[in-house]
């Protein structure tokens, strides 16, 4: 009898324990599922946001395209930033922003060495505490990131000792971001600087109506800061229609700006998509060059960025 209840005993102990292995096993699938479901659902959300984000694209071209083909004389083309309706589609909110690149201060400019002085002015006026040497040598290293076949010791060699090491690759720029790679480029600096600068596939001037009061001082020696606040007012309330009206402005007639420096028409746009999905979001950034082909305007993806520029 005591034989008969030590294996009833063990019985139930190997029942319970086989139980415990089942419960345990179907907690695991029971896991397993409701991560891989969650993961459909983000990978159908992603694939629902890029369709609904370049949808949104086609609205910003159409735009641009219909500004362009509506001009009329003496009279601005492009009034940005252009903040699209926000449309509803099923569970997603989609809307887009047009932003003008011409009215930051383009970071290939500096190919040419005549336009250093013109950084130099900008990091100042964006970073104060960095002061006028400090923002030469700015200036300086990235003028030679991206001039072919510069050659600096002292530069060369800060990049040789990064961890890990790299070389400066001598072209323009394409992205913003590289930025921070650049010899004396600090976090902070770079956070200054990045809401006033861009990297365009080209040199480009400067579009005045749409520029920052730092990207505004950049372009005068003498430009102080009350004369550039001056002028980003007079752009808010009446943007200048021509070159020749921004010349003609008091401000500027005390303090010239070369004309090759600037336009009031761009060629190249920034436009933002926002989607969010449930709870997701999703941001798809896009420039766009517009150009003119046969007397009509034509908009090209020149790139795309998920989530940063």
């Amino acid at each position: 009898m005591h034989n008969l209840t030590k294996q009833r005993g063990a019985a139930i102990i190997v029942a319970l324990f086989v139980t415990s292995l089942v419960a345990i096993a179907a907690i695991a699938m029971i896991e397993r599922l409701r991560i891989n479901v969650r993961s459909t659902e983000l990978i159908v959300n992603n694939v629902q946001a890029n369709l609904l984000a370049k949808g949104s694209l086609a609205w910003a071209m159409e735009q641009l395209n219909m500004d362009m083909r509506q001009q009329k004389p003496n009279q601005l083309i492009d009034l940005t930033p252009i903040q699209s309706p926000v449309n509803q589609v099923e569970n997603a909110r989609v809307s887009s922003t047009i932003f003008d690149a011409q009215g930051r201060f383009n970071l290939n400019n500096l190919s040419s060495p005549n336009t250093q002085e013109d950084f130099v002015r900008l990091i100042v006026a964006a970073y104060p505490k960095i002061g006028a040497v400090g923002a030469r040598s700015i200036a300086t290293a990235v003028s030679n990131w991206m001039t072919a076949g510069a050659i600096n010791n002292a530069i060369d060699d800060y990049y040789a000792k990064a961890a890990p090491p790299y070389l400066a690759p001598h072209r323009l720029m394409a992205s913003v971001s590289e930025l921070r790679l650049v010899k004396g480029v600090t976090a902070e600096l770079y956070a200054a600087l990045a809401p006033y600068v861009t990297a365009l596939p080209e040199v480009t001037p400067i579009n005045i109506n749409n520029a920052s009061v730092p990207v505004l001082m950049s372009l005068s020696p003498t430009l102080t800061l009350s004369a550039a606040q001056t002028i980003y007012a007079k752009t808010k309330q009446a943007p200048f229609p021509t070159i020749q009206s921004f010349q003609q402005f008091d401000v500027i007639k005390n303090n010239p700006v070369p004309a090759n420096k600037i336009t009031v028409n761009s060629n190249y746009f920034l436009v933002k998509s926002s989607v969010k999905v449930g709870q997701q979001e999703f941001v798809l950034y896009t420039l766009l060059q517009r150009t003119m082909d046969k007397g009509k305007p034509t908009e090209t993806i020149r790139w795309q960025s998920k989530g940063t520029l």
